[in-house]
Formats: C-alpha cells, sequence, structure tokens
C-alpha cells in the first residue's frame, strides 16, 4: 500500500524499509517486492527511489533461495541478458529450471518454463532441444505464460520443430489473445490470413517462426536473432 499510495501517502523509501524487514525475517515475497522497487524505480513506481539493478539482483536472488519462484525467473531474466550482472546463460537456465520444476512439491511458474524453453530452442546455456522446448512451450502456456503461448502458437502454426497444426495454433493464440495489441492477436490474424492465401500474412510467419523471445523490455535493445514477445510482430509485418 505505501508503494503504490493506496489508502495512504505514497513513501517508497519507508516501502523499502517494510519490505527489507519482512525480507530479512525470511519472507521471500517481500525480498521480491524490494527487488521490483529497485529494479523498475521511478518509471514504475514515481519519484522518490532510483533503479538500483545490483540491489534487484541480490534481492531477487534472495526471494528465489526462499522459495519465491518469480525471484528465480527475474534473476534468470537478468543472467540472460546480463541486466545488473554479468552474462551467464548457464546460470540463467539453472534458475528457470528451479522455477519451472520446483523439487519441492510447489506448483511450476510459467514464466520459468516459457524461458527455459526458449533457451532449449537456441541452444543457449544448454544443449539444443527443440523437442524439449516444445515441451516447455506446451507447460508454459497451460499455467498461461502468454510469451510461451506466442511462441507454441507460431510453431504450430509453421510446423517449425513439430507437425503444422493450424488449428490448434488458432486456439493457443486466441486462448492468449486479451487485448487487441497483444502479439498473440496479431499472430492469430497472421494465421487465419495465411490459410486463405495471403501472401503477406505467410512471410509474417516464417518471420516470425525464426525469432526466438527474450525478455527484453521496452527500450532495451534486442540481439538479433531474438526479439521481445512485445517488438516481434512488429519486425516481422516490416
Amino acid at each position: 500500500m505505501v508503494s503504490y499510495g493506496f489508502g495512504v501517502p505514497r513513501d517508497l523509501p519507508r516501502a523499502v524499509a517494510l519490505y527489507d524487514r519482512a525480507c530479512g525475517a525470511g519472507f521471500a515475497a517481500g525480498c521480491y517486492a524490494e527487488a521490483l522497487l529497485f529494479d523498475f524505480g521511478p518509471a514504475s513506481h514515481g519519484p522518490g527511489l532510483e533503479v538500483d539493478l545490483g540491489a534487484a539482483a541480490r534481492l531477487y536472488g534472495r526471494a528465489c533461495d526462499g522459495g519465491d519462484a518469480r525471484g528465480c525467473v527475474a534473476l534468470g531474466e537478468f543472467f540472460e541478458l546480463g541486466r545488473g550482472t554479468a552474462r551467464d546463460e548457464v546460470r540463467a537456465a539453472e534458475l528457470y529450471r528451479r522455477a519451472c520444476e520446483p523439487k519441492d512439491g510447489r506448483v511450476s511458474n510459467a514464466g520459468g518454463c516459457g524461458r527455459l524453453g526458449a533457451l532449449f530452442e537456441r541452444g543457449a546455456g544448454v544443449a539444443r532441444d527443440t523437442k524439449r522446448a516444445v515441451a516447455l512451450y506446451e507447460r508454459g502456456c497451460d499455467l498461461t505464460e502468454r510469451d510461451a503461448c506466442l511462441r507454441l502458437g507460431v510453431l504450430l502454426a509453421t510446423g517449425v520443430h513439430v507437425a503444422p497444426n493450424p488449428a490448434r495454433a488458432l486456439a493457443v493464440l486466441d486462448a492468449a489473445c486479451l487485448t487487441e495489441d497483444t502479439p498473440a492477436c496479431a499472430a492469430g490474424k497472421a494465421v487465419t490470413a495465411c490459410g486463405k492465401g495471403t501472401a503477406a500474412a505467410c512471410r509474417t510467419l516464417a518471420c516470425l517462426s525464426k525469432i526466438p523471445l527474450s525478455p527484453f523490455r521496452a527500450g532495451e535493445p534486442s540481439r538479433p536473432p531474438r526479439a521481445a514477445a512485445h517488438e516481434v510482430v512488429t519486425i516481422c509485418a516490416r
């Protein structure tokens, strides 16, 4: 409440102090919440706290070690992209696996499965295994991870790594199409148009199939041949 100003004046330094107390007491969600403040800073929470990616990385790590899979995924993204720490895709894969395949009986984290699938598809930090990648996209999509659904739908539509199945591709993409500007919506429209013989739509799908997804944020430069879900459709529609 203090961090967002719900019912009380917004006070980010106090929010940090409260989250820090919770984190120090072993409450992993407190570590994760504090990490978010340092990760996004004014862009998300308004003035009063500067971005500190090093602090965010440490806190995501504490959250992960405390059993909060969201911290594992966030720290994995840091290692995958070299954000706030040295780039290390092997470490990223380990963290995504901890989130997706927990050994303590917890529910799989959808984001961890989708991110791990992308690494297996590219052979980054792990041996390339497209069959494993598809299985992880399936798991992530079943857990409502939109990036995993987008990638799975594109692969099904184009027959890359799997037998082509346009009907299932549309079902997968439609399930991830929450608003008209969602990338899955544009990909679904391309599947429909390509099925009707529109050459441009078929070219867009072929392009999408060649660009694995990475968790780049708006404003971060992508590193071809991979891109973020929010920009991949734009890239391929050019």
